[in-house]
Order: C-alpha cells, then structure tokens, then sequence
C-alpha cells in the first residue's frame, strides 16, 4: 500500500507505505542440505516513509526511511 499528497503547485510530495505478508511455509532443508522439518516464515509488516521537493526544472531533492520500525524479516524468495 502506498498514500502520498502533493504540496506547492506538486513541488513538494510527502508519503508512507506499507508492505504486509503473512505466514509462509519454505522448503525441507536443512543445514546439512537434508531434508528435515518444514520452515516458516513468520508474517511481518515493514513502514517506511518518503518525500521529494522539485528544486527546479532539472533538480530534485528526493528522502526515504526504510523500515521505520526496524522489523527483521525474510522478503519472498529469500
């Protein structure tokens, strides 16, 4: 999910977005490289927050936080 507004004649963009995944089950391996138990991956929700501000035609200033909440996570195919 993604929200912005635009500010200033849209000079200015503010934002948030939120990506959100549930519990997933992985493969059987182990660290062997055997097969053992199925894993889990536990669900996990990650904030961040951006924005730009249009300093002139050709420049831009552009700021992103990542991961506000500083969540440890698996992404999808990791």
């Amino acid at each position: 999910i993604t929200s912005g507004l635009r500010f200033f004649e849209k000079k200015l963009t503010i934002g948030a977005r939120t990506h959100f995944a549930s519990e997933r089950i992985g493969g059987r391996m182990t660290q062997a490289g055997g097969l053992g138990p199925p894993v889990t991956w536990p669900r996990y929700a990650i904030y961040d927050v951006f924005g730009s501000y249009k300093i002139s035609e050709y420049a831009e200033l552009n700021f992103s936080i990542e991961n506000i909440a500083d969540t440890y996570y698996f992404d999808a195919l990791s």
